[in-house]
Formats: C-alpha cells, sequence, structure tokens
C-alpha cells in the first residue's frame, strides 16, 4: 500500500493523544479540537476518506510481536520526549488484548513506526485485528505481525 506523504496530519499533546489512544479501542468516531483557528478553506488539505482504503492484510504469519505503522510523524512532534508519551499510550491500549512485554518507539522513521511485543500469541493476534485499519491521527495504521529476529534486529 501507498503511504500518505502529504504532510497532512494533527499535532497531539499528552492529553490529545490519549483521549484519540482511548477512542481507537472504541472504535468511535474521532472529532478533532483545536485551539488554533483553523487555516484558510484552500489551505485545508483532504482527510483520507474510510469508504474504498482498506488496511493491508498481514504480511507475516502471527506471533507475539506486533508492528504499527502511521502512528504517528516524528517530522510533526515538537516535544523531544514525544516517543515516551506514545509508548505509554500504546502499551496502555494494547494492555485490552494481552500482556504487553515490551513496546518500542522508534523516533525517527518517518512510516511512525512502534514495535509491541506481546506475552503470547492471542494477545497479538487480536491487537492486529483490532487496530489493523484503524485511523489514527488523520492516517490509517497498519498492524502487521514480525518475526522475533526482526523485532530483536531493530529493538535489542
Amino acid at each position: 500500500g501507498e503511504l500518505d506523504d502529504d504532510g497532512g496530519g494533527v499535532t497531539l499533546n499528552a492529553q490529545s493523544r490519549a483521549t484519540l489512544m482511548a477512542k481507537l479501542g472504541r472504535g468511535d468516531e474521532m472529532t478533532f479540537v483545536s485551539h488554533h483557528p483553523p487555516p484558510p478553506p484552500q489551505m485545508v488539505p483532504q482527510a483520507p476518506q474510510p469508504q474504498g482504503q482498506q488496511a493491508p492484510q498481514p504480511t507475516h504469519p502471527p506471533s507475539p510481536f506486533v508492528l504499527l505503522k502511521n502512528m504517528f510523524d516524528p517530522a510533526q512532534e515538537t516535544d523531544p520526549e514525544f516517543h515516551l508519551d506514545i509508548a505509554e499510550d500504546v502499551e496502555e491500549e494494547c494492555a485490552r488484548f494481552g500482556r504487553v512485554r515490551r513496546v518500542h518507539v522508534d523516533r525517527v522513521n518517518p512510516q511512525g513506526l512502534v514495535y509491541v511485543q506481546f506475552d503470547n500469541i492471542d494477545g497479538a493476534q487480536h491487537a492486529q485485528n483490532q487496530l489493523n485499519g484503524r485511523w489514527f491521527a488523520r492516517k490509517m495504521i497498519h498492524a502487521d505481525f514480525l518475526s522475533e529476529n526482526a523485532f530483536r534486529n531493530v529493538v535489542g
């Protein structure tokens, strides 16, 4: 699948991110609230439309290791500790699906990658099924499995 590289998105603080993660878990329609005036209409980027776009199917066999793509845009993050907030939010959200052993946020990859290790395959499958295709910060989340070797090559 093609990634949305139009630079759109929303800059979130910890409170906004926590609210969005909570809504992600419930599958609610998300409404963004901004304290800044909206840009002129010609400057508003078109939001991706959920109709017609489908989340890609997992390309790797189920494992306790899940890769979440499109979780954030490092170029839009202003807080040098943003990865800590994201890791905490993802761990909290993923704990609904099973015991989380580790969360790693890749702070520089433009695809907004978050690596999650579950205690077992069941929790990882539940998370992959529930999070794949959800919309977060105007981007569709892609959730796939990783091999243990691929996870350890990145996370250590």
